[in-house]
């Protein structure tokens, strides 16, 4: 929570960001009916030029040694830098 005595929240990005405005490259949305790691799954794919469906990439996010393999491949296509805007 933020230290304002409004008591208002502050965003994540804000934090991230350390209060300096950072515009998306991409917006994503998404239905609350579906899980998380699909989400995440379809932003990771956008990044790495994938096309036509995320769902063993879902799969590989599902382990430490796949994160690590995906971030390898993100690091290597010098993507970690894109920004995303996820609209909830």
């Amino acid at each position: 929570r933020s230290q304002d005595p409004g008591g208002g929240g502050q965003a994540l990005a804000s934090l991230w960001s350390s209060g300096g405005n950072v515009a998306p490259q991409r917006m994503v949305t998404h239905n609350w009916s579906n899980r998380f790691l699909h989400l995440l799954a379809a932003i990771v794919a956008d990044g790495l030029g994938f096309h036509g469906g995320y769902a063993a990439l879902a799969e590989e996010l599902t382990t430490e040694a796949g994160i690590l393999s995906v971030m390898t491949r993100a690091r290597s296509l010098h993507v970690l830098e894109r920004t995303y805007w996820v609209c909830a």
